[in-house]
């Protein structure tokens, strides 16, 4: 074979093996393209499904917080307005009313607040409440924090839920608290938990007045969040007890993104 016939059979190869390397890195190229596209849309997919899911609860908070209460300033002021003079118990129950509807409001737009997701942040939010319930009814209601002190976060639905459940809880309490120096909260964590428990010294209500106490909205708050929630009398002396114990989730570990 001659010089020359060597030097066009090596340019030949060298040509099919750039052609090979370019053919295999477009192959690459694409197939990563196509990875990156479809990891994006399960991206965007899954945010859109999240934001429904926020959008949801939303909406489900302010049906259940603000709907019947609306509806009741409605029924009241309509109340008033058929009346031949002003009726100061009436003026009085709208009045409250419409604090509770307002107190609502100001609850779930706390729930929604990013920077709220804190333990400290609940932790001051539930000792507000319950400052304000002790000026209002003349209680010393008795507050314990426990075990939470590594906790420094927790997940929005979590704290959203637990202080909704803490805030029916201890209104019932003090409701039917007998005694002074009742109601008890007691919030602490028991291994990968966090407990909430709301007892009273009153007496203890029957089964049929408990579904009046809100306990069924408070257990389905539990169940939302993986949780339980028990409501009896106490063992301990008369009273009611709530307990409510839900798991502190941790954020899930990032997946590889090939493992979809």
């Amino acid at each position: 074979m001659t010089e020359l016939q060597l030097y066009a059979t090596f340019g030949a190869d060298a040509s099919r093996q750039a052609l090979v390397v370019g053919i295999t890195a477009l192959v690459v190229l694409g197939s990563l393209l196509y990875w990156l596209t479809q990891y994006l849309m399960r991206q965007q997919l899954r945010t859109r499904k999240q934001e429904a899911r926020i959008r949801n609860r939303i909406a489900a908070n302010l049906h259940d917080e603000l709907g019947s209460l609306l509806l009741r300033i409605q029924l009241q002021t309509e109340t008033l307005l058929m009346q031949p003079r002003e009726d100061e118990v009436s003026l009085e129950r709208l009045l409250h009313t419409t604090r509770s509807a307002c107190s609502a409001l100001r609850d779930v737009a706390w729930g929604l607040d990013a920077e709220a997701d804190t333990m400290n942040a609940l932790e001051d939010r539930m000792r507000d409440m319950l400052d304000q319930l002790a000026l209002s009814t003349s209680l010393h209601i008795r507050f314990a924090v426990e075990g939470m002190e590594d906790v420094a976060m927790l997940p929005a639905r979590l704290r959203q839920e637990l202080y909704l459940v803490f805030k029916e809880a201890t209104t019932n309490a003090v409701r039917h608290a007998q005694s002074p120096v009742y109601p008890a909260v007691r919030l602490y964590r028991q291994k990968n938990s966090v407990v909430l428990e709301v007892q009273d010294d009153g007496r203890a209500m029957p089964l049929a007045a408990q579904a009046g106490m809100g306990l069924r909205n408070m257990r389905r708050r539990a169940l939302a969040v993986g949780g339980t929630l028990d409501a009896a009398p106490r063992a301990d002396g008369p009273g009611f007890r709530v307990r409510f114990c839900a798991p502190l989730h941790t954020p899930a570990p990032l997946k590889w993104p090939f493992r979809g």
